[in-house]
């Protein structure tokens, strides 16, 4: 799994093949390196590489970004089921691999992320592409160690939705409904009412909490989705969006508000309702975070 030339045919496979294009990450292999000596960085690596190039066909296209990172396209693997059965052969394997270099006293371990995007649902530029599976990479955690790209993997320096006041909002939604029923689109409105988590949390610390939520589901969404603040409740609309893909964003926003420790403050409830003629799915749908 060289370098040479692996970019141009990354991006003429990202440019006219389907499948996912992940980015494998081998955590602590550095630190691991490092105890051992240089004597060994170059075996280990090797057998890394070997361990990540038996996961793959003849097919796909595989290279390496320093020392613990893997870049693959996995041509015409149409699932992801498919790539977390790669994901766990790839991570048994690495364990097995280290535990020939530690002994039973020794807590070192190496852990095995991947971040995917699939192609080409997800688009066909191999640079664009590569952010998303990094982003992706990025929001992997202790409990979820391989993460699939959608489109509400927003950047935090994005501007995110567009914020209106509330008569404004009405307004869009007026036209939102008119504009679906029409062309036969579809889209759905998400309403966040947040409660203290429990009776003992200080009124300033959940305000405080209400304006990080109201920050981060503005960075999470879409710069064409649009949002207002009513009431205490924070209301979304999520053109050109079906119910899986709203249970998508609404599994990202909940992710967040953990990994920002809101979920500690804040009792979150989510209501959601579809927006045009598609009434193959619910038309309501409610969650609790």
């Amino acid at each position: 799994m060289g370098n040479s030339g692996i970019v141009q045919k990354l991006c003429d496979a990202c440019a006219t093949e389907k499948g996912f294009l992940t980015i494998v990450k081998v955590g602590n292999l550095i630190s691991l390196v490092d105890k051992y000596g240089e004597a060994e960085e170059e075996r280990i690596q090797g057998e890394c590489v070997r361990i990540i190039d038996s996961s793959t066909e003849d097919c796909d296209v595989k290279g390496y970004i320093g020392d613990d990172e893997f870049v693959i396209f996995y041509k015409d693997m149409d699932n992801e089921r498919g790539l977390k059965e790669v994901y766990s052969y790839i991570d048994r394997k690495v364990t097995e691999l280290i535990r020939r270099y530690t002994d039973e006293n020794e807590k070192m371990t190496v852990s095995i992320s991947m971040g995917a995007v699939m192609v080409p649902e997800y688009g066909t530029d191999y640079t664009e592409l590569f952010d998303k599976a990094n982003h992706a990479l990025e929001e992997t955690t202790e409990a979820s160690k391989i993460v699939f790209y959608d489109y509400t993997d927003a950047r935090d320096d994005l501007v995110g939705a567009m914020c209106l006041d509330y008569e404004k909002y009405i307004t869009v939604r007026d036209f939102m409904n008119h504009f679906n029923d029409t062309y036969q689109s579809v889209g759905s409105e998400l309403v966040f009412t947040f409660e203290p988590a429990n009776e003992d949390i200080d009124i300033m610390e959940v305000e405080e909490a209400v304006k990080k939520a109201f920050d981060l589901i503005l960075k999470t969404l879409r710069i064409s989705d649009v949002m207002t603040v009513s009431d205490a409740n924070i209301r979304t609309l999520l053109p050109e969006i079906n119910m899986p893909n709203t249970i998508s964003v609404i599994n990202r926003i909940k992710t967040r508000l953990q990994k920002k420790g809101l979920d500690s403050v804040l009792s979150v409830n989510i209501t959601s309702r579809m927006i045009g003629p598609d009434r193959e799915y619910p038309v309501w749908l409610k969650a609790v975070i």
